[in-house]
């Protein structure tokens, strides 16, 4: 038994180590995903601001980071484009899963007629931009009608096909 005990203890002592290792490279994983979505955010909000024009849409503001809460709603929109009678939702990713499009359609979209109603009677288009976008992502951004951001050198670049008109919502 004290043979057992003493096996046992030691495989504790290597769990507790290997939980302490796990824990580590959970928040090394996570510090790194941050990154790389802040560098995201940086290089597709630097570069909407230095051309204010999505498509053929020309637009007077900026927003980065909005965040609205209203009664039980509340979201975060990593950038807006405004002027005087259109808004473009941009969810911006490092890499952008088909998911995040579900997610800007069926949620952030709706939450921001809620939480921004100074901007009824606007049109609302939304888009995604990413540095790396599969293309069951592309093609379903494209399905529905979404601006399709991605880098091109040092500046952002729209990938829709020409003719693209998006889908107002």
């Amino acid at each position: 038994f004290q043979e057992t005990d003493k096996k046992i203890d030691r495989l504790a002592k290597i769990s507790q180590e290997s939980d302490k290792k796990i824990d580590k490279l959970a928040k090394m994983y996570g510090g790194i995903s941050k990154n790389l979505g802040d560098a995201a955010e940086d290089f597709f909000y630097n570069g909407l601001s230095a051309t204010y024009k999505i498509g053929n849409i020309k637009y007077d503001y900026v927003d980065r980071n909005s965040k609205r809460k209203h009664k039980k709603y509340e979201s975060e929109f990593d950038a807006l484009l405004i002027n005087s009678d259109s808004v473009v939702i941009v969810e911006i990713k490092y890499k952008l899963h088909p998911d995040e499009v579900e997610k800007l359609i069926k949620n952030k979209i709706p939450l921001f007629k809620k939480l921004y109603p100074e901007y009824k009677g606007y049109k609302v288009y939304g888009a995604i931009a990413g540095f790396a976008i599969h293309d069951e992502t592309k093609n379903l951004a494209k399905k529905h009608g979404l601006f399709i951001l991605t880098q091109s050198g040092e500046a952002v670049k729209v990938i829709n096909e020409a003719g693209f008109k998006p889908k107002e919502y």
